[in-house]
């Protein structure tokens, strides 16, 4: 067999002394160790590029979103590969309370540090905020805190920023989407400084039904957690294999298509009247979801509200997905109650 065309070779030690020699392989970044092709660790990857010449070129793309804006939760998400296209690191950020485009200007400013200097980079965001901004189609008139920080970083780069347009930037997008809802609900918040409007406490405290937030920023990371996504092919094949009515599999098929899961996206699930899962009782959905994802959704909820979480998660969402989609169901009904 003939073997792949090396572009380039780049040998590595680690701080523990093992030599390790990277070759980029048709666009792919491949780790050998005395010949044999081991996994490419984080340190290894950022040792690597952090290596990279001066003059070096890059492509950041970038999304930011906030659960409300301004003052909800917030966060960015960031994939830099280098010319080739090959991965050069994921950067990503969560803030307690801010607006979705300073969490945007913030992971620019994060992304523009890591990269070595007089680097020639493209950025690509999900918005026409800072695109427009940096091309001089709209001046500066607000988060100049921000644009001033970037500006420091960048000024010893050559910068060019645009919107997400073709297929292949827009997959991007949607990765950095992932990483974005990772960092909004993980322990770690960080303080915009620079937003003092509206200050939430890191601690998340739950007390039964209630919590300390809307429907949207309750923090719910549940690992190795899936839904049926994959299995959606058509509407009506997905209806029809998975027992829901076929106004349900267009509302998770819909769902599962968008850009990011908002409280919209959530309230727009319908089940399309009864299924085969409406029927179930407490022992049947607990034996047809297992006891993992029973113990899950009682965490953060109680009593039929289990039963509710454990249909959507039989219908094909996430464990995570289910016991968002219901707290936006009581979040509706409560609205609807106080009118």
């Amino acid at each position: 067999m003939k073997k792949k065309p090396v572009k380039s070779v780049v040998k590595y030690t680690s701080k523990r002394g093992s030599v390790y020699e990277l070759r980029n392989i048709d666009g792919e970044l491949v780790c050998f160790v005395g010949g044999k092709k081991r996994p490419i660790t984080r340190e290894i990857s950022d040792q690597f590029y952090a290596e990279r010449p001066e003059g070096s070129s890059f492509a950041v793309y970038i999304a930011s979103h906030c659960t409300f804006s301004p003052g909800g939760l917030g966060g960015f998400g960031c994939i830099i590969t280098d010319k080739e296209g090959m991965p050069v690191t994921e950067l990503s950020g969560g803030y307690e309370s801010s607006t979705i485009n300073r969490v945007l200007l913030m992971g620019m400013i994060k992304a523009m540090g890591f990269l070595p200097s007089k680097a020639e980079v493209e950025v690509i965001t999900d918005s026409d905020y800072a695109p427009n901004i940096m091309n001089g189609v709209y001046r500066k008139k607000s988060n100049l805190d921000l644009w001033a920080g970037f500006e420091t970083v960048s000024k010893d780069k050559k910068i060019t920023c645009k919107e997400a347009k073709t297929g292949n930037e827009k997959d991007a997008i949607k990765k950095c989407m992932s990483l974005v809802e990772v960092a909004m609900y993980s322990e770690e918040l960080h303080k915009d400084p620079g937003y003092a409007n509206r200050q939430r406490p890191v601690k998340k405290v739950f007390s039964g039904d209630t919590f300390g937030f809307g429907p949207m920023e309750v923090p719910i990371n549940i690992v190795g957690d899936t839904d049926k996504s994959p299995e959606m092919t058509s509407a009506e094949e997905y209806a029809e294999k998975f027992e829901v009515n076929l106004e349900c599999a267009e509302s998770l098929k819909a769902f599962w298509s968008g850009k990011f899961k908002s409280y919209k996206s959530f309230a727009s699930l319908k089940t399309g009247g009864s299924d085969r899962f409406s029927a179930m009782d407490a022992e049947s959905l607990y034996a047809e979801c297992g006891d993992v994802a029973k113990g899950k959704v009682k965490e953060f909820l109680s009593g039929n509200d289990v039963l509710s979480a454990l249909r959507w998660h039989c219908r094909g969402l996430s464990i995570t997905d289910s016991i968002r989609k219901v707290l936006v169901n009581k979040d509706i009904a409560e609205k609807l109650n106080r009118k």
